[in-house]
């Protein structure tokens, strides 16, 4: 064989390995952090149980805050009618790799904001 032929078949080879590696690799980090859809379908979901949901928005790619130690994580907002007909406006912080809310605070847009 020559040393063309033969880095050409090596070449090859090394393809054939790594490509289902990178893929292997792909799918397991797209296994463990959740589409940001699912996530914000999982949130409404909770807050349906409650309020009348209007809105929702969630930022597509999660964010990692090493300040606070936190895990991967999704914000966004719902936007809430409750029973008695107020709006009600919410931000949250959720788990990527669960779902789960961390963290949701109240906007207050009736002061003027």
């Amino acid at each position: 064989m020559t040393v063309k032929k033969l880095n050409l078949q090596l070449l090859f080879a090394l393809l054939i390995v790594l490509c289902p590696l990178f893929l292997l690799i792909f799918y397991l980090k797209r296994k463990y952090i959740k589409n940001s859809e699912t996530v914000l379908s999982k949130i409404r979901d909770e807050f349906s149980k409650q309020y009348i949901v209007k809105d929702s928005w969630i930022h597509v790619y999660p964010r990692q805050n090493y300040q606070f130690n936190q895990p991967l994580t999704y914000a966004g907002g719902v936007k809430c009618i409750d029973p008695s007909g107020k709006n009600i406006n919410y931000t949250f912080t959720a788990d990527a790799k669960t779902g789960k809310i961390i963290d949701s605070h109240i906007i207050n847009l009736e002061m003027g904001f």
